[in-house]
């Protein structure tokens, strides 16, 4: 899978989340200061990225910053 399609499976799963357009997720929307990603979410949002072939390692602050910086961490592409 390509890093188009990872960002666009991650900005679709995050938008249902938030009951949302896709379209209103940029690639550097800040996700954690527009309040769509919660700490309660991180668990889930993890084990969809795991689904899509994304390798998690230790994790450390800001890594689910923005849609680039999930795919840059969690992706080798």
């Amino acid at each position: 899978m390509n890093t188009a399609r990872i960002q666009e499976e991650l900005r679709e799963w995050i938008a249902k989340k938030n009951k949302k357009s896709p379209d209103t997720i940029g690639d550097e929307t800040n996700l954690i200061e527009e309040g769509m990603i919660s700490s309660l979410d991180t668990l889930e949002l993890i084990f969809f990225i795991e689904s899509l072939g994304g390798k998690i390692g230790k994790l450390r602050a800001g890594v689910f910053e923005n849609l680039n910086v999930i795919v840059k961490t969690f992706f080798v592409i």
